[in-house]
């Protein structure tokens, strides 16, 4: 194996051969070492309109003023027309957060506003970035639509995304209790550096493994599949210091 998706963690090898052996490497090998011919579309579905689309904006939703005014425009729009069922708040518990007892119940409107903030959020981030990978295939002259093996380059910065979304509810419940959180500006302005900055150099060395490549186009393929992911760093940015 190249890699340790494959492994199902039995631990027959454990023993065999010296099959197992405890050593360094970088964290980076697994990625550089995956060849074209293996790279797999759906992995970098996964990665780009999914943890970098959908779940950004399923962690963003419930600070955004744009969510607000998106279902205030729906329900005016409605209201307009006498047409309520959507504003109905009898949704079951497990279709819709639904709990009377503690005035948390959610209409069937604030179902269909996130659902459409999220499908936005998802076709501006991840469409940004399946751009800038079809317009580097172009550059490089790629054998498929999109060069799916670069895209495992945006692993970085989809785990630091995730990991700044999931921890801003936490962060926020501290601040709550009026714990002291100087640190978390400068840490989250650091991890989304060290986020990008390691996606570039993993792209930057995926890049360098493309034969027969002039260096005008690995630096004009590395440039723009960086520029889409602006919108990334951009969502955050408005989410932290914005609203």
């Amino acid at each position: 194996m190249t890699g340790n998706s494959d492994c199902h963690m039995c631990g027959r090898c454990s023993g065999h051969r010296q099959a197992v052996v405890l050593s360094s490497r970088s964290p980076a090998q697994e990625i550089l070492n995956i060849e074209p011919a293996k790279a797999s579309y759906w992995d970098i579905l996964l990665l780009a309109p999914g943890m970098l689309g959908v779940a950004t904006g399923a962690f963003q939703w419930s600070a955004s003023p744009w969510f607000v005014q998106l279902k205030q425009n729906i329900a005016e729009w409605l209201i307009e027309r006498d047409n309520f069922w959507l504003l109905n708040d009898n949704a079951p518990w497990w279709l819709l957060t639904h709990y009377p007892d503690t005035n948390d119940v959610f209409s069937y409107l604030d179902g269909v506003s996130i659902l459409l903030y999220i499908g936005a959020t998802t076709a501006v981030i991840g469409g940004s970035i399946m751009a800038g990978l079809w317009l580097a295939g172009r550059i490089i002259k790629s054998a498929t639509i999109i060069p799916w093996h670069l895209g495992y380059s945006l692993t970085p910065l989809a785990g630091t995304s995730v990991f700044m979304g999931l921890t801003a509810l936490t962060i926020s419940m501290l601040k709550a209790e009026h714990i002291a959180l100087d640190w978390v500006e400068p840490m989250r302005i650091s991890l989304m550096l060290i986020g990008y900055g390691w996606m570039a150099y993993l792209l930057w060395q995926k890049t360098a493994q493309i034969n027969k490549l002039q260096w005008l186009q690995r630096l004009s393929a590395w440039v723009v599949i960086l520029v889409g992911t602006i919108p990334v760093g951009l969502s955050w940015y408005i989410m932290f210091y914005v609203w």
